[in-house]
């Protein structure tokens, strides 16, 4: 965070008591800060500090704790490139567990890894108000991590992966319940730290693992649409991926040697992508990864046409029919991607947001946003949400 850029900038906590402002300003080597509760007088403070350099950190520090009371930015008239909203994240963690409502009305916030305790977080983008939700620990759970957090497409409701388990959650009343959990017979064909549930563009399909199979399931009945056996004895599945149209499914499965150098599994050398047609069950492609390289992040191009992965520090489209391969980022890439609703691919790269064309991945418009070490990034009609640093910013964006 930038302490000329933050210098200035209101932040607001709406509340059931309504609504509270407090705002910081950089003035040479002191702090002004402005509290102001409904109508009420304004409380000003002002603190020097031993030079500019020392007051701005200063700034951000009492910021950072300011919105970790549940105040945030929130600017409605902001134009294309420009941020409109920002929040801290609660709870401590990576930012990278949260996704956007397709209405791009709500974020949906999972903080806690590792954590004694873990928090779900419901945050609207237009009226700035934020919703804590504790989350209960599975027995014998002494950490809690979450892995994944997805919210529907009307912000109602949301699902989050919790240890081996995945649970879905009413946003309303915070009741949830157990759906799955990747334990089959006591043992697991999964990583439960590496997988995390998936859905669809239009946010009406969850993939998720439940027990030794990769399932498909309707979001708000729950009906299982498609059922697959994952992983074997000596292979385990480490990323799940669900195409935009809903209609291909893709796991990587990697043999524990490679992974580990586990003994019992030095004969079985598998190491790739296997990608299943949602209708019928069947498995259309295997896209093999070369070399030694495990990929993070795994995604069926919305045409589904095409499977793209990380590894080896770059990131690689392989086709589906014919395997032909294209490097799209180049290697030692920092940069967090996701499809926009228009089917292109929005790479963020610390400072600047650039499209690449759905098909050729030719690039396309390009936005210089404020410098943050993104995590991850979502994209909804209209804006793109960032999440890095302990901070989840978005923007409103052209398409």
């Amino acid at each position: 965070m930038d302490p000329k850029a933050w210098s200035g900038r209101e932040v607001v906590n709406v509340g059931p008591k309504g609504v509270r402002r407090w705002v910081a300003r950089l003035k040479g080597a002191e702090v002004e800060t402005t509290a102001r509760t409904g109508a009420g007088k304004p409380r000003v403070a002002v603190k020097a500090y031993a030079s500019g350099m020392a007051a701005g950190a200063e700034l951000i520090k009492t910021l950072r704790k300011k919105m970790l009371e549940d105040f945030v930015y929130l600017r409605p008239e902001a134009g294309v490139g420009e941020l409109f909203f920002a929040m801290a994240l609660p709870g401590g963690g990576p930012a990278d567990n949260f996704d956007v409502s397709a209405d791009g009305q709500v974020l949906f916030v999972g903080a806690g890894r590792g954590d004694p305790r873990a928090q779900l977080v419901r945050a609207s983008l237009s009226t700035g108000e934020v919703q804590r939700f504790e989350v209960v620990a599975n027995p014998g759970d002494r950490q809690l991590f979450i892995h994944g957090a997805l919210v529907s497409a009307d912000g109602a409701s949301g699902v989050y992966g919790l240890g081996a388990g995945v649970r879905a959650v009413d946003l309303a009343s915070g009741a949830w319940r157990a759906v799955a959990s990747v334990l089959h017979r006591g043992q697991e064909h999964v990583n439960p730290f590496c997988v995390e549930p998936q859905r669809d563009a239009a946010q009406q399909r969850v993939l998720l693992v439940d027990g030794e199979n990769l399932e498909v399931r309707a979001w708000g009945s729950g009906a299982r649409i498609f059922q697959v056996p994952i992983g074997t004895a000596t292979a385990e599945c480490r990323r799940i991926a669900l195409s935009p149209s809903g209609e291909l499914a893709a796991a990587y499965v990697v043999s524990r040697h490679v992974v580990y150098g586990h003994d019992d599994a030095r004969r079985d050398a598998t190491n790739e992508v296997q990608v299943w047609r949602v209708a019928d069950g069947r498995r259309v492609a295997t896209v093999a990864i070369e070399g030694r390289a495990q990929p993070r992040e795994i995604a069926v191009t919305p045409d589904d046409a095409a499977i793209l992965h990380d590894g080896g520090g770059s990131l690689v489209c392989v086709a589906l029919a014919g395997a032909k391969r294209r490097v799209v980022l180049g290697e030692g890439s920092a940069g967090v991607w996701a499809w926009t609703p228009g089917g292109e691919l929005a790479v963020f790269d610390g400072g600047e947001l650039s499209l690449l064309a759905k098909g050729d991945f030719a690039a396309g418009a390009s936005w210089r946003l404020e410098r943050q070490r993104g995590q991850r990034i979502r994209c909804a009609p209209g804006m793109a949400v960032i999440g890095g640093e302990g901070l989840f910013c978005a923007y409103r964006m052209a398409w």
